[in-house]
């Protein structure tokens, strides 16, 4: 699984790039044959003016299943990234079972 980090307004830095990895990794462990790559964007909110909101945009991709997008914003880095990996694992979890479930449907002759 391909993960990609990118930041707004600057490179991200080495422990950034290794909180997503560990992070998003975990999370998403258990679909590692069928998500191939992930792409995290962190935007500050409030730009040059000061402030302290991020904007956390996750896009994952999956082999047979439309992309999962999952947006946060928050103001602590720690429980944005948190919550984002959690989102996106239930979401990827979801969007596996609803194609199992339409394919078993498929195969029974059902409706």
């Amino acid at each position: 699984m391909n993960i990609d980090v990118r930041h707004s307004s600057r490179i991200p830095s080495l422990g950034l790039v290794e909180l997503v990895h560990r992070r998003l990794g975990f999370a998403l462990d258990r679909f590692s044959d069928r998500v191939f790559s992930v792409r995290l964007f962190l935007h500050d909110m409030n730009g040059p003016r000061g402030g302290r909101d991020m904007l956390c945009r996750v896009v994952a991709r999956i082999r047979g299943v439309r992309e999962v997008v999952i947006e946060d914003v928050d103001q602590e880095l720690d429980p944005l990234l948190n919550r984002v990996a959690d989102r996106l694992c239930a979401s990827v979890a979801r969007r596996l079972e609803r194609r199992r479930s339409t394919r078993r449907r498929i195969a029974w002759g059902g409706a």
